[in-house]
């Protein structure tokens, strides 16, 4: 049933207001007016079209705005009024009631239009922001290192503080619609409220899931960087182990290779060459432990013309001979004849320190080809030769 604005006068049989009294219930108690048809026993007077209460100064009733009959009165017990709306409605409100004659012939508001298109809006922005987390849990494997997982972790806070805000405006938006339920009363929103509370349930349960999924994606990436940080350690440490295995070795490359058949004559022909070729060097008096050739000898079979000789590692007894003799490895460079020529030593690298090596190299290429001159590699570092005094003497000459 619709509510409305009260009119101002009764029928002009009557003489009083559309509006009566303070309790219908009270004002029968004490006067005893009887519940009968208006028509029957008051001719003109008005009473209630359900009950036939007869409507006198004390019964609260409204009549009908569409038609002002005076045969249409209803009291506010049938109409499930309660004290305090009836006295909102005495206060002023613009609301309207008709009888099932006039019931109808008002204007729809668009209200419930607007209440609709707002929870269609809220519903799509939930439905995009859980389809854009659903891509979250992908995104986490790909990018497991600190600093994007601080900034994964700050989305995250983002999503729950956009799930809250959302959470929030859901709410706003149930707790209009429940206040227009109650002012206006539509049988139409009424509808709404029910189809309303299903959406916002269903909402609710997908943002607790999303929730829970977020959750479970942040501990997934936790534990996966607590992974990685702990194999990163184990390499770490099994690095710097290999690094000390080889601490007091060197690795020579371009040492003429015996043809020999007999792997002792050709230990022997290599520990002889390693001795001539720190000789030459000027550390004669280094310490070697042993020598050994890298990879697997070719037979004397095989056309070994074109092969290169084997590399050799040579160990010392102390990393003091392995510094000497890498520190007068220059000496080397400066004999351009023989078998010394192509001779070149570095200290014995790790498998990761090889490939840094390797890297290194390649940019050294480059950069030589570039027309950058007097480039060498010390240790794991590009550095530029520095010059001899006879050789700054010849560029001054030049000048």
């Amino acid at each position: 049933m619709v509510k409305g604005q009260h009119n101002r006068e009764l029928a002009s049989a009557s003489g009083s207001k559309n509006k009566k009294g303070n309790s219908k219930s009270s004002e029968s108690t004490s006067s005893g007016t009887p519940k009968t048809s208006a028509k029957n026993k008051l001719g003109s007077v008005p009473s209630c079209v359900t009950c036939g209460t007869v409507v006198s100064q004390d019964i609260r009733a409204l009549q009908c705005d569409g038609c002002s009959d005076n045969d249409a009165w209803k009291c506010a017990d049938c109409l499930n009024l309660s004290s305090e709306m009836y006295d909102q409605l005495l206060s002023g409100i613009d609301l309207k009631w008709l009888c099932s004659n006039c019931d109808g012939k008002l204007p729809t508001n668009t209200t419930q239009d607007n209440n609709t298109d707002k929870l269609d809006r809220i519903t799509n922005m939930l439905e995009m922001l859980i389809t854009k987390s659903d891509n979250i849990e992908e995104i986490l494997k790909e990018k497991a290192d600190r600093v994007e997982l601080d900034a994964l972790e700050t989305r995250v806070t983002n999503l729950e503080v956009n799930s809250n805000v959302t959470k929030q405006v859901v709410q706003e938006v149930k707790q209009s619609l429940e206040k227009e339920i109650n002012q206006h009363k539509w049988s139409a929103i009424c509808d709404k409220e029910a189809e309303t509370e299903l959406k916002i349930n269903e909402l609710e349960h997908k943002l607790s899931s999303l929730a829970d999924e977020s959750k479970n994606s942040k501990q997934t990436v936790i534990d996966y960087v607590q992974k990685a940080v702990e194999v990163q350690a184990q390499e770490t440490k099994e690095e710097e182990l290999e690094k000390e295995k080889r601490k007091t070795s060197i690795i020579v490359h371009g040492l003429p290779e015996s043809v020999s058949d007999d792997s002792t004559e050709r230990a022997e022909d290599d520990s002889c060459i390693v001795t001539s070729m720190f000789q030459v060097m000027g550390c004669a008096d280094v310490k070697v432990k042993n020598s050994i050739r890298l990879g697997k000898h070719q037979a004397q079979s095989q056309d070994t013309s074109s092969l290169k000789p084997r590399p050799v590692k040579v160990t010392f007894e102390t990393e003091t001979d392995k510094n000497d003799a890498l520190r007068l490895s220059k000496n080397l460079r400066k004999t351009q004849e023989g078998v010394w020529r192509k001779v070149f030593l570095h200290q014995d690298l790790t498998l990761k320190e090889r490939e840094i090596r390797k890297e290194l190299l390649q940019e050294m290429r480059r950069r030589k080809d570039m027309g950058e001159t007097d480039l060498i590699l010390v240790g794991l570092k590009i550095v530029k030769k520095r010059q001899t005094s006879a050789q700054q003497t010849t560029a001054t000459d030049d000048m």
